[in-house]
């Protein structure tokens, strides 16, 4: 049996793992468009106010691991860009935009949710906070340059949490929040 598991964050390694260990036998394949996985995010604001800890050490597996030790077909730089449910496939595309489909007879879709950027002047200095490479360079940014003011859109808990860090590194925030209530 063939179970592909579409993001390779804590969601979708936790359940490849899972079911490597109640399904010895199962032929496990996960797409992950990005480079990291089994990751810490919501430990990368926790992260970003320690300008001394490297972001890496929210890493809990390497991608290495779930190859060697669990026998997970762990493909990164995959981005899943289409599924044909009548034929049991996922179409996925690599950084290099070469195109392979991988057959299932389970699919789970773990990709958790998408930034939402306005269409702003200037969108292009917006930084989301949803991967771990996103908390590298908000974390870069705040070494490499002066910054002084941040304006955070958004007030879920990592929101919250990066007011809280940014403030802890000397930066003035300001908060926008974009729905009717806090914490939504």
């Amino acid at each position: 049996m063939k179970f592909v598991v579409i993001g390779g964050d804590a969601a979708g390694m936790s359940a490849a793992s899972r079911a490597r260990r109640l399904y010895p036998d199962l032929e496990i394949t996960v797409l992950e468009q990005g480079h990291d996985v089994s990751y810490s995010a919501c430990s990368m604001p926790y992260n970003i106010a320690d300008p001394d800890t490297p972001m890496d050490d929210l890493v809990v597996r390497t991608a290495g691991e779930f190859i060697e030790t669990h026998h997970i077909h762990l493909l990164t730089g995959h981005r899943a860009v289409a599924i044909e449910p009548d034929r049991k496939q996922v179409i996925a595309r690599t950084l290099q935009g070469e195109s392979t489909a991988f057959a299932y007879d389970k699919l789970l879709i773990a990709t958790g949710a998408v930034p939402t950027l306005p269409d702003l002047p200037g969108k292009e200095r917006l930084m989301p906070l949803k991967q771990l490479e996103h908390g590298r360079r908000i974390k870069a940014m705040i070494q490499n340059h002066p910054v002084k003011k941040a304006v955070i859109l958004g007030m879920g808990y990592i929101a919250l949490e990066m007011c809280e860090a940014l403030s802890e590194r000397g930066i003035q925030v300001t908060m926008v929040i974009p729905g009717p209530r806090l914490l939504p």
